[in-house]
């Protein structure tokens, strides 16, 4: 095992959020059609890690960030916040999307997109526009504020994305493939302003990807998920690389080459 990585224990003291046991199936299983999603999920996440989900594509790492969002139940176990049950989507979790154009709403400029959620929850209109300067100067949106979504690149409305998201003050952040489909330079400054954003605001992330150099790259700890059916949490890494991350150094290409080999076949079947 490389020694910038170790396995994370199963099981944590008092964490923030709590997946235990948790199952997701779609069809009807009296009829015997359905299909298991997810399979006995069990990951602990304290309080301020940068979590990196990583499998292949469609191993239900959507599906998991959903049920961890309140936006879909589980068919069989809980999901604890805090040592509290959820149900539902809440205040305490902001969700970013790798689709902005479909998540912001075109209509609003980026300073009304960022007040939004400020204004449902009725915080007053000084408090409000104090709150969306805040957010909008961080992730350096100030000179774009009264422009619409579709005026702004594929890196801006990312950046829209979180601001929005932090403006509310969630303790979580739920990221479901942001930088996915940007290109290689935007993605590469987005993140390093995210690892940023993470260190300043103390939030606890919750980050989906299916790239390695990305988990590398963001993860303080890194999960891999097998693949579905069935697909389960196969194992959690502790990365001890401190920040902010080269690419090149050989700490770095050893562990990405060590997680590579989950999915090439070299280290492990990861098939559900």
């Amino acid at each position: 095992m490389s020694s910038t990585a170790v396995l994370a224990q199963e099981y944590t003291e008092n964490p923030l959020i709590s997946v235990q046991h948790v199952f997701k199936w779609y069809g009807a299983v009296r009829k015997k059609n359905a299909v298991e999603v997810l399979s006995d999920i069990n990951l602990d996440i304290q309080q301020g890690d940068f979590l990196v989900l990583i499998g292949k594509s469609g191993c239900g790492k959507s599906t998991l960030l959903s049920i961890l969002a309140g936006l879909i139940r589980p068919s069989r176990g809980s999901i604890l916040v805090g040592g509290s049950r959820i149900r539902k989507a809440g205040k305490d979790r902001g969700i970013i999307f790798q689709d902005a154009d479909e998540a912001l709403f075109s209509w609003l400029t980026v300073w009304q997109n960022v007040e939004y959620g400020l204004k449902v929850q009725k915080v007053d209109k000084e408090r409000r526009a104090e709150i969306a300067l805040k957010y909008i100067n961080l992730v350096g949106l100030s000179s774009h504020k009264d422009k619409y979504p579709d005026e702004l690149s594929g890196g801006m409305k990312q950046r829209l994305q979180i601001a929005r998201a932090l403006a509310t003050d969630p303790g979580i952040l739920i990221m479901d493939e942001p930088f996915g489909a940007l290109d290689a330079q935007t993605r590469r400054i987005l993140q390093n302003e995210l690892i940023e954003i993470w260190k300043q605001t103390k939030k606890t992330i919750i980050f989906v990807t299916h790239d390695i150099a990305e988990a590398v790259l963001l993860g303080e700890k890194i999960s891999i998920m097998s693949m579905s059916p069935k697909a389960t949490i196969y194992k959690t890494y502790d990365v001890a690389l401190s920040y902010p991350r080269d690419e090149r150094d050989d700490r770095f290409l050893n562990l990405k080459d060590e997680l590579q080999g989950y999915f090439d076949g070299s280290k492990a079947d990861l098939a559900g």
